[in-house]
């Protein structure tokens, strides 16, 4: 970024091509550090000085490019609609242009966003189409991130045979071009077909799967996807009332890693959740008790907590209006049932954060949170 800052100082303030290159690649850097704000203020500058230049090839090429950053940037502040329609005019752009790669590119981050809003048919025909793509122009590294999106998207609804086809594809491809670790290598493709495993009630497989990755993610030092596999297996085991210890001591390794790395990366809340369910069933209730007042102070420091509460939104916006909540928890059932007792007591007039939250997991606690935050502002 300070090499980018010094060549802007260099540069005429007039728009110009170069000059444009260099506002975009300084948003990348915002963008990288997990600064989306300042990198939209970029990419947005970026655009309103490519249209002041001669439209030619280059011009439109990085205009559809500024679009897919100002996309990115506008995602990540879950900006869904805006993002969509930036998202677009990049690939309209990267049609006109007969630009394979970036079509396909494009139509990915659609899925990813379609995903995002629940909109699952539209995010499988989105990751599908990038997938044909990026196999049409030879990108196997590409086209197994495309596969491997399609099994997240199948997973989520419970397509498992189609999830699974998908995730063997994309740990396939990964495998064959010696890609193992990090975000786009085969242990990441393991993970999600040991969770295909998991459930459809093929235990023994699903431990296997988590354990192959587990061993790849240390020999590699890729300490993010360890303590995720760590994670898998101490969730899994925990459902085994004969290796609670196992589960444990899985969990504990996968929170000492955790608190290395960034939370949004770890999400520790999930491990200390798992760890207070252990402690329950080893009737350890403090201990289980302390573990759920981490894994709630863990996800209350995350940023992104608020934005994972929409598909929650129904109900929230029932109890804090005084509507039907009856109608909003119908479609929440027993394993919700924490949170029910806890709406309740809201509805009785309890409004002690503390004293509700103690039953409560981190999702849970952020329900009841925004619900007291919105019968306060109505207040």
């Amino acid at each position: 970024a300070q090499v980018f800052v010094a060549i802007l100082a260099g540069l005429e303030q007039t728009p110009s091509y170069n000059r444009c290159i260099t506002l975009h690649e300084l948003g990348r850097c915002f963008a990288f550090q997990g600064q989306p704000v300042q990198a939209e203020q970029l990419f947005r500058q970026e655009l309103d000085e490519l249209v002041q230049l001669e439209q030619n090839y280059l011009v439109q090429r990085q205009t559809g490019l500024a679009w897919t950053g100002l996309a990115d940037a506008l995602r990540h502040q879950w900006q869904y609609r805006e993002a969509k329609e930036a998202y677009k005019a990049g690939l309209e752009i990267a049609e006109e242009q007969g630009n394979t790669r970036g079509v396909a590119v494009s139509k990915a981050q659609l899925g990813t966003l379609a995903f995002l809003q629940d909109e699952l048919a539209e995010a499988a025909e989105r990751h599908n189409e990038a997938q044909v793509l990026f196999q049409s122009i030879n990108e196997p590294v590409m086209e197994a991130v495309a596969w491997h999106q399609l099994g997240i998207v199948y997973q989520k609804a419970e397509q498992w045979e189609m999830a699974e086809y998908a995730y063997r594809q994309a740990a396939r491809l990964r495998e064959e071009q010696g890609l193992l670790a990090g975000n786009n290598g085969a242990c990441q493709s393991w993970q999600h077909l040991g969770q295909v495993c998991s459930y459809t009630g093929r235990k023994t497989e699903a431990e296997q799967w988590f354990s192959k990755a587990l061993a790849v993610c240390k020999e590699q030092k890729d300490w993010p996807n360890a303590a995720h596999a760590l994670i898998s297996l101490a969730s899994l085991l925990a459902n085994d009332p004969a290796r609670l210890d196992e589960a444990r001591g899985y969990a504990e390794e996968g929170v000492a890693i955790s608190e290395t790395l960034d939370p949004a990366v770890a999400q520790i809340w999930k491990t200390c959740e798992i760890l207070a369910r252990i402690a329950d069933q080893q009737g350890e209730s403090s201990q289980a008790a302390e573990y759920r007042a981490k894994s709630r102070q863990a996800y209350f420091a995350f940023p992104g907590w608020r934005q994972q509460l929409y598909q929650h939104e129904p109900l929230i916006a029932a109890v804090v209006q005084g509507a039907d909540v009856e109608a909003a928890l119908a479609r929440y059932g027993e394993a919700w049932a924490n949170l029910k007792a806890a709406i309740q007591r809201i509805l009785d007039g309890e409004r002690d954060e503390a004293a509700l939250y103690e039953p409560l997991d981190y999702t849970d606690a952020a329900i009841i949170h925004a619900i007291l935050e919105g019968i306060k502002e109505q207040a």
